[in-house]
């Protein structure tokens, strides 16, 4: 799929003018006169894909720390940056391991966020988890109601979101369901802005099929030694009884079939988990 007039459409050369701004705000508060220890790495995405366990796993380490006591700093996609809110910033990571990190599950849709974090380290360790879409947009849209953010039904909450534009984007919100689920817009954006082997793409089915496989290459990944993982450490692992309708199931996977061809070009593979879950949804 040729993306290239979507991007002019949706003004991708005024979103490069923008880095340009960012540049000048850093360069205007004296950012790289800043002598604290930059972040090594970012977990960037996506929301209900394992990002809670990704912390714990990351602290049973001994070499790295992942920052809990904030859970979601999201400094990127919220401030601006100046020099003394980037020196709070690095204030919050408290730890003598030599590899520090934090999670934030939206800097990876966010394409503002991720010119600041270009800004800030070009050389950033960014990983990004990627859940099969349709079952992570009605995971996501069960915590949103679950917390009384939306009466509405699952369908009627992701047509509202399939009119959402990720290359205009400006603030974040608890409901872009859609845009925080074409992963190959995301990963093209990614890999046009950092260097391809800077960026590390997790599968959340895969990992918690065999975790002590996956998050090793995690750790080998951020520089660190493999360990033998025994414990098992995930968090916020709900089981929904409600099902989504069969007739919009099925649009839904007409909807991500495209970004998901084309996601599975970039990553070299299909995601067979993936596809044996598109076959039930084709026989309904």
């Amino acid at each position: 799929m040729n993306y290239c007039n979507i991007y002019k459409k949706n003004n991708f050369y005024k979103l490069k003018m923008k880095k340009m701004n960012y540049c000048n705000i850093y360069k205007k508060n004296n950012f790289y006169k800043l002598k604290m220890k930059k972040v090594d790495y970012l977990c960037i995405g996506a929301a209900k894909t394992g990002t809670m366990s990704f912390i714990n796993y990351m602290n049973l380490h001994p070499e790295i720390y992942c920052e809990d006591k904030y859970n979601e700093i999201h400094f990127f996609d919220e401030e601006e940056p100046t020099q003394k809110n980037i020196e709070n910033y690095h204030k919050k990571f408290k730890t003598e391991k030599k590899i520090i990190g934090e999670k934030s599950p939206s800097y990876h849709y966010l394409f503002y966020a991720l010119d600041r974090i270009k800004i800030y380290k070009p050389d950033i360790k960014l990983i990004l988890i990627l859940r099969e879409p349709i079952q992570r947009c009605f995971s996501h849209f069960q915590m949103i109601r679950g917390r009384g953010q939306t009466t509405n039904s699952f369908e009627t909450e992701m047509r509202n979101s399939f009119a959402d534009d990720i290359f205009s984007l400006k603030i974040r919100r608890d409901n872009d369901y859609f845009v925080r689920s074409i992963y190959d817009i995301q990963i093209e954006y990614l890999y046009k802005t950092f260097d391809k082997n800077n960026v590390y793409i997790a599968i959340s089915e895969e990992i918690l099929q065999d975790r002590n496989k996956e998050y090793n290459k995690i750790y080998k990944f951020l520089g660190a030694k493999e360990i033998n993982i025994t414990k098992n450490l995930d968090t916020h692992i709900n089981n929904y009884t409600e099902e989504i309708d069969p007739k919009f199931l099925k649009e839904l996977y007409c909807k991500f079939r495209p970004h998901n061809e084309n996601l599975y070009k970039i990553l070299g593979r299909k995601i067979s988990i993936w596809e044996k879950y598109y076959e039930k949804i084709k026989h309904k």
